[in-house]
């Protein structure tokens, strides 16, 4: 994709919080593969509405064409919301036409002039009640693990399959229990009580919700070549619990 010469004066992103906290807003980049801090802006319930200055950034993002960018949200130093900004997209920058810039899914964008002239910029709508946290994130997901029967030792008696994918449930469940969690509801008053109490409830674990079976063709003791079906081999689903 062919871009203009002329990059913008002035970029920035802001953040609008429905439920207003005390905390940290915190942005990344990415050098050398490692996340590195850019910047970063209080909030507090006096202060729910905030702006960060990412022109720098924004430049890398026209003229390498790689559009990353993090957002942390800390509460306490507690990070209860994380995501990748490539996701969203970018609108109206001084001498770029809004089409000229790469755009993925876009959440929530408008135009605004500032007394630096036509400025760009991109607002992002945060409820951190209801965030969601993506899959490659630290909140309660499943992910990958396949079983080989070889690793095992199995391989003398198991016929097939030779392997296959177990899946196992990964991530925390820290406050606030988004969707994506699947919490019960046990879960979620457990979370509750664990942080005004600590010391009564620990927190609530990710663990799977919702497995299937497995069929595994195997010679029994009696060398006999049996076909059998195992229950609740396959995580299907995670949660909170």
């Amino acid at each position: 994709m062919d871009f203009p010469e002329i990059l913008p004066q002035y970029a920035e992103i802001r953040f609008r919080f429905a439920h207003a906290f005390d905390g940290e807003v915190l942005l990344f980049t990415k050098k050398n593969g490692e996340l590195v801090e850019h910047s970063s802006e209080s909030i507090s319930k006096e202060k729910p509405k905030i702006s960060l200055n990412i022109t720098k950034v924004f430049h890398s993002w026209i003229t390498d064409n790689q559009p990353e960018i993090f957002v942390k949200l800390l509460d306490a130093k507690r990070v209860i919301f994380a995501q990748d900004f490539s996701i969203f997209g970018i609108v109206s920058y001084e001498g770029i036409s809004p089409k000229s810039v790469p755009q993925r899914k876009k959440r929530s964008t408008s135009k605004e002039s500032s007394k630096d002239g036509n400025v760009g910029y991109m607002s992002v709508n945060f409820d951190p009640l209801r965030a969601e946290t993506d899959v490659n994130e630290m909140g309660c997901h499943r992910k990958g693990l396949y079983v080989n029967f070889n690793d095992l030792g199995w391989k003398d008696w198991v016929i097939a399959p030779e392997g296959f994918q177990s899946f196992l449930c990964d991530g925390g469940c820290s406050f606030p229990l988004h969707n994506k969690m699947n919490a019960t509801n046990h879960a979620i008053v457990q979370t509750l009580v664990h942080l005004l109490h600590p010391q009564r409830a620990p927190s609530p674990r990710c663990a799977p919700s919702k497995l299937s079976q497995q069929k595994i063709i195997f010679i029994d003791n009696s060398e006999n070549v049996v076909l059998k079906r195992y229950q609740d081999m396959i995580v299907q689903e995670c949660g909170c619990q």
